[in-house]
């Protein structure tokens, strides 16, 4: 399951990944049978396991703006559903447009859940 990066860190800290976690387990879906990656702003997709690292732990945020950053980050998760697409199901939960719009240029021959199927947030317009 792919989830957006947020600003909380460590990224199972935030408000999206708890209530994804929460509505997982309440449906009785065993989060070991899940692996959990962020979408990062800034690297490739990151596993639970290593979010809590330094480098990701820094504060970053992926705007439309950082073009090279966007190229940079689809290419990485293009890279991350090819390898993976082949032996899972993935479903990626989308917050916002630019989220959706990396995810659409890096599915192009794999499919990949979208939920929901329309963000409602416009993306940040700023670089912290």
């Amino acid at each position: 399951m792919i989830l957006p990066y947020t600003l909380t860190k460590p990224y199972s800290k935030s408000r999206t990944h708890r209530f994804i976690l929460k509505h997982l387990r309440k449906n009785d879906i065993p989060s070991s049978k899940i692996e959990i990656v962020t979408l990062s702003g800034k690297f490739e997709p990151v596993p639970k396991c290593y979010e809590i690292h330094d480098t990701i732990l820094k504060y970053y945020i992926l705007t439309s703006r950082a073009r090279k950053q966007i190229e940079f980050v689809a290419k990485s998760l293009k890279k991350f559903i090819e390898k993976y697409a082949k032996d899972c199901i993935i479903i990626a939960y989308i917050t916002n447009r630019l989220i959706e719009k990396l995810l659409k240029l890096s599915q192009k021959n794999f499919p990949v859940i979208l939920i929901p199927k329309k963000p409602r947030r416009k993306i940040l317009h700023r670089i912290i």
